[in-house]
């Protein structure tokens, strides 16, 4: 007399569990192509539960949270030091507005001789 199979093993289990695979890999390509078509036919991304928010714009590495190309006359009734303001200069890029004569020390004229010669003899 031959041994009856137990239920679970077999042939029919592996089909049971290969069928299971399948069924959660369809899903998941249903899902990527809804996104993307909702983003084709919208133009922006759809809208995604808990997924994470864009980081707010920061300003660069040491320069102050004040819109780019301020003047020098806005920065000193801003309150700037003259530390600051050179910070804000090469933060930014060093703009040629903020140099006029080109020496490379910017808003000279705005603030004191003595100010800006001790920053620079550091």
């Amino acid at each position: 007399m031959g041994r009856s199979p137990q239920p679970g093993t077999g042939r029919a289990a592996a089909l049971r569990a290969v069928g299971g695979g399948m069924a959660v890999g369809v899903l998941a390509i249903l899902a990527t192509f809804a996104v993307v078509r909702a983003t084709y036919e919208t133009g922006a991304p759809a809208k995604v539960a808990n997924a994470p928010t864009p980081a707010a714009r920061t300003t660069p590495a040491g320069a102050p949270a004040t819109p780019v190309r301020l003047r020098c006359e806005e920065l000193v009734a801003r309150g700037y030091t003259y530390a600051g303001v050179v910070g804000y200069w090469r933060a930014y890029g060093r703009p040629p507005e903020m140099d006029a004569d080109g020496n490379g020390i910017p808003c000279e004229e705005e603030y004191a001789p003595p100010a800006v010669d001790q920053f620079w003899q550091q």
